[in-house]
This record gives C-alpha cells, sequence and structure tokens, in this order.
C-alpha cells in the first residue's frame, strides 16, 4: 500500500496494484470499498506523533517495561499464593481437605487480582472522557498499561471464565461501563469501559468488539457508543465509536457497524459495512 493510505478495521488492502499504489487513499471493507473522505486527525506537532524527543522515548520506555512485565509476574505472584497456600492447609487440614479448599483459594487469588485491576485504572486514569491525544504523550501510554494489565492478566486469569456469565457484566460496571439487566456478554473485547453503555436483555456474542478507540495517523480518538435494550451483536462483528444501535437492532456475525452511523430499531443490518440485510429487505417488500 502507498504512503499515507488507510486500511480500516476488518477490511481487505486493495488487490489491483494501481489501487493499492494511491497515495492517502483510505480503504474499507471486504471486499475493499475507496472512501471518498474520512474525519481528518486532529493537527499535532512531529514531537508528539513520528519524531518524538529522546525524553519522550525514554519515559514511554520506563512505562513499557512496567506494561510488559506486570501481566506475566502476576501469573507467579498468583501461582506462587495459591500453591503455598495449598501446600499450608496440605499440612494443617490433610490432602483431602487441601484439595477440597484450591478452588476456594484459586478464586480467592483471582479476585484480588481483578480487583487490583478496577483499582489501577482508577487511580491511573480516573473517568475517561471522549479524547484526542498523539501517540507519544503520558496520557496514551498510561492508556495502554491499563489496558494491558486488563487484556493480559485479568482476562486470561479470570475474565475469560467469567464470559456469558451475570459476574462479568458487574465486573465491567466496576471498570466504569454502564451495562443493563440481563446482559449476555460473550466477550472482553471493550475497553475505555465509561465510554460504554449497553441496554438492557442485549447479546453480544463471541469475540465482537465495542470499539471505543482507534489509532489514525499517530493519533488516539476515543468517543462513546450506545447499544440499547434487546439488541444482537452477532459473533466477531466490530461496533466503531460515536455509533448508536436503538433497541431491537440486529448486527449480523463479521460485520462493522462504521462511526457515526446509527441502526434503527428493529433492524437488522449485515456486512462490512454494515448494510440493511437481505433477508429483511425482502420480509418489507413482501409486506408492501
Amino acid at each position: 500500500m502507498a504512503e499515507g493510505s488507510l486500511c480500516g478495521v476488518l477490511s481487505l488492502a486493495p488487490a489491483r496494484h494501481e489501487d493499492a499504489g494511491r497515495p492517502g487513499a483510505s480503504w474499507l471493507g471486504s471486499p475493499p470499498l475507496l472512501l471518498p473522505r474520512r474525519e481528518q486527525s486532529a493537527p499535532f506537532s512531529d514531537e508528539r506523533t513520528y519524531h518524538p524527543t529522546k525524553k519522550a522515548r525514554l519515559i514511554r520506555a520506563v512505562i513499557e517495561v512496567f506494561r510488559v512485565t506486570l501481566p506475566p509476574a502476576g501469573f507467579i505472584v498468583v501461582t506462587t499464593a495459591v500453591l503455598q497456600s495449598t501446600i499450608l492447609l496440605w499440612h494443617s487440614q490433610g490432602l483431602a481437605r487441601a484439595l477440597l479448599l484450591l478452588p476456594v483459594v484459586y478464586a480467592a487469588a483471582c479476585t484480588v487480582v481483578a480487583l487490583g485491576v478496577v483499582i489501577a485504572k482508577w487511580i491511573i486514569m480516573g473517568r475517561y472522557k471522549p479524547f484526542v491525544r498523539p501517540l507519544w504523550t503520558t496520557f496514551v501510554w498510561r492508556l495502554e498499561f491499563v489496558n494491558a494489565l486488563y487484556e493480559f492478566l485479568a482476562t486470561p486469569l479470570v475474565l475469560g471464565a467469567l464470559q456469558g456469565t451475570p459476574l462479568f457484566p458487574a465486573y465491567l460496571r466496576l471498570l466504569g461501563a454502564r451495562i443493563g439487566r440481563g446482559v449476555y456478554l460473550n466477550t472482553t473485547g471493550l475497553l475505555e469501559w465509561d465510554l460504554v453503555e449497553v441496554g438492557d436483555r442485549a447479546a453480544i456474542n463471541d469475540d465482537s468488539v465495542l470499539q471505543t478507540h482507534l489509532f489514525e495517523d499517530r493519533v488516539l480518538k476515543a468517543s462513546r457508543l450506545y447499544v440499547g435494550s434487546d439488541c444482537t451483536i452477532g459473533a466477531g462483528s466490530v461496533v466503531l465509536y460515536d455509533s448508536r444501535m436503538e433497541d431491537c437492532a440486529e448486527l449480523d456475525a463479521i460485520s462493522l457497524l462504521m462511526k457515526g452511523e446509527t441502526l434503527r430499531a428493529r433492524t437488522k443490518w449485515v456486512g462490512i459495512p454494515a448494510t440493511r440485510s437481505r433477508e429483511e429487505a425482502e420480509i418489507v417488500v413482501r409486506a408492501k
């Protein structure tokens, strides 16, 4: 692809050489469509985007050390704590009781870690609001640090097992997300939790993503998204920020809801980018 070009979420690069070679072009979809225009990134200095200072590189390097090492260190701490506790129980209560209490000990350790991630989020980042920040700023590095704790420590340790249960929405509420009652959430694919609102009884299926941020032109942009009551998001689909799904709207599997779009109530959408489903169109035609 040529310089200055963009290939969107869930999209294929153009197959033809003359298309791929167009500088500054933006492509979205599968098959890819040429976007005539896209939102331009806010202007920031080269020092904050493509050519950082030595001081900025050093500060980021320090933060990155902790971002990379803390999640595996957390696994080591949990493993050590569980093993030591089990050995102590073995000596004091006997092997049978120690084995019976092992799940309780492990659950307690995982709970401490999960709550620790919540505390870290509120201390380090506070409440998320819509923002536009260049790559080389401490705000972005702190955000990535918190995301790493969520994605690479809490998720594989405990949250993956909680997907699809009532406990997972409850945990996301602790992080700041507004999740309604009776919501089925079988994905951990949401960050900047305060920017997410999901209505009652919504179903968000496997590996779908509520994408509240995007990196474009070395600039991180984030904003709110809304999923109404009784909505359905299919497996592997992505809902981008500044979008809205009204009550009972459906987004099929492996589909993309673009920024700034609204799915009207009781409509069905499919594809990359999402369009009205053929099945629904046929029903509408027959009704007429």
